[in-house]
Order: structure tokens, then sequence, then C-alpha cells
């Protein structure tokens, strides 16, 4: 099975901007359309999210602009199952002119089947991952999408370095708040094996109070890579990360610390259970598992951390203020 040809439109007037290209949005709302007409083909049409109640929401998607799109030019999207699980799916669309190969925009997306009654995540049907396993089965010798998993930044040189760990300087201006100038040396030094700016020691005119040793900056995440964690059924190694916690891994927490919930029971109802004569011990092990949840780099879906604002805090809370008294 070749690529999937999802989607197929002619750009409009009102999608184009002020030089006569197709604006940013409106990639990805054909995209979006893509996406839809993917669905269908997987049997989550309309009529299966009326009877069934489940749908999918995008987690994250990356978004490569490649060359220019024009006014009334008509372009169609091809469409690659990258990998899937239970919950999951991790697809690649392109943005091509019609019955040309180069691609004009690449759409990196995962998504999650989701249950509109929580809402909350929820495994697929059995008819609907068998169709994921047939569009797989038959993708499997399409070559991996150069974009996949690409991530922004500046490229960055290793500095040359001398025997004191201190690399190349290079001199920046700050304002003091009279109004000094001050001409500071940023040096790149090796810690802990990895590199970072600091200031230089004392090298700059005017010297100030504020200015003095050698004072670290900030250092600000990677870029993000989006995954599928585990994919048992991922045919290439990709990189697009979109780690979440869902009502079952709430719950599986839970009972993780010695709490006992009912299976079936919703994340409101798991966190009022939870805090229901709490204890010391108990208090410190909701306290340590809220504040891995909030501090990791998984996503939290909506339902999940509005049980833990409304249910888990508060009784966490109102419990210091007890024993504080």
């Amino acid at each position: 099975m070749p690529l999937l040809k999802t989607y197929t439109t002619k750009i409009q007037p009102a999608w184009v901007d002020y030089n006569g290209h197709l604006r940013d949005a409106f990639y990805l709302l054909i995209f979006s359309y893509a996406t839809d007409a993917l669905m269908d083909t997987l049997g989550l049409d309309s009529d299966n999210r009326d009877a069934s109640g489940q749908s999918l929401f995008t987690l994250e998607l990356h978004l490569n602009y490649l060359h220019e799109v024009k006014l009334g030019a008509e372009v169609q999207v091809h469409t690659q199952l990258i990998a899937f699980d239970a919950k999951r799916l991790h697809l690649y669309h392109s943005l091509h002119l019609i019955e040309e190969e180069k691609a004009l925009a690449g759409n990196e997306q995962m998504l999650l089947h989701v249950d509109l009654a929580g809402p909350h995540a929820t495994p697929f049907s059995e008819a609907t991952l068998a169709r994921l396993m047939e569009l797989s089965a038959g993708q499997k010798d399409l070559p991996t999408p150069a974009l996949l998993g690409r991530v922004i930044g500046l490229p960055t040189k290793k500095p040359r370095t001398s025997r004191d760990g201190i690399g190349a300087e290079v001199p920046c201006v700050s304002l003091h708040p009279e109004g000094d100038q001050t001409v500071k040396l940023l040096a790149w030094v090796q810690c802990a094996g990895s590199w970072t700016w600091h200031l230089a020691p004392k090298r700059h005119a005017h010297s100030h109070p504020r200015h003095s040793g050698i004072l670290p900056l900030p250092t600000g995440r990677g870029p993000t890579r989006i995954r599928v964690n585990p994919a048992p059924l991922t045919r290439v190694n990709v990189m697009m990360h979109a780690d979440l916690i869902d009502q079952d891994d709430l719950l599986s927490q839970l009972r993780s610390l010695g709490f006992e919930v009912s299976s079936g029971a919703s994340a409101e109802q798991a966190c009022e259970c939870a805090v229901r004569g709490l204890s010391e011990a108990r208090a410190k092990a909701l306290k340590g598992m809220v504040e891995q949840m909030y501090g990791g780099s998984a996503t939290i879906l909506p339902a999940v951390r509005q049980a833990i604002d409304k249910q888990l805090l508060p009784a966490l809370m109102q419990f210091k203020q007890n024993a504080s008294a």
C-alpha cells in the first residue's frame, strides 16, 4: 500500500497573505482536514464517533515549511502511519502539488484516542486496531520521512578550550540601574561534562557588586522531540515524544502507593478517595506523586489535572495547615 492521498484542495483567496502565499496557519488547516480523512479510513468517522462517544485528540505536532504555496494552487496531502500503540497514533503528512513528488511542507502529529464522556484516554476498538495493523503492514516498505523527529534549535559550536577549562570569551554589554555601562566577558565553561555560559571572573570596567565572581546563566530545556514510548509496532526509531498521564496512569500510581481505588473510578473519584483519612505518611506520598507528575515532561490530560487541582491539592494544603496548628 503506498502513501495515502488523504486530502485534496485548491488554495483559496482567504488563505493567502499579503505576499500572495499560503498563510502559515492554513497549512495546518489543510493537514487537519487530512487527519479527519485518515480517521474516516480507520473507521473513526462521524457515525462511529456519535455511536461510540470516542474520538482522536491532538497531543503534539511539528510543522515544517519547505516551499511557498501560491493562490490557486491545487495541492494534495500524502499520509504515512509511523507508529501506533493501544491508544496513540504517530503519523506524518506531506503537502504536494497534484501529481508532484516534491514536498511543500511536512507535518508530524501525535494523536490520542479519547472517550469523550470523561474525557479520558481509552484503547482503540478491535476493529480500529485491525485497520491500523493493515495500514502499517501495507506501508512497511515506505522510506522514513526525512524530517521525522526534526527539532528547532540554533547550531552551536564546541569552543576551543584551554587547560583551565575556559574557552573563547565573548564581550557583551549590560546596563547598571544607575545607567553605567559594564562590559562583561562571557566564557564557555565545562562543568560536570557539559558546556554552559558563565560570566568570566571580574574582567570588566566600572566594577559593580552584582557582577563580581562567576555567576551561572540559566540554561533552557532542549528542543522537543516526539516519539511513541513504548511502541512495539514501530517500524522506525522515531523521536517524537508525547508521554502522557491519563486516568489509568493516575489510578495505577495511587494503587502503587497503597491507596485502594476501585476499578472504573474517574480521576476525580480516585483523588477524592485518596484524600479520605489522610495521615502524615499518606500526605507525603501524595505530595511526592504530584510533584513528580507536575515537574516531569509528560503531558497530563485535562481531566487528571483538574481532579488533582480540585481534590488533591486543597486536601494536602488543609492537612498541612491542621498539622502546623
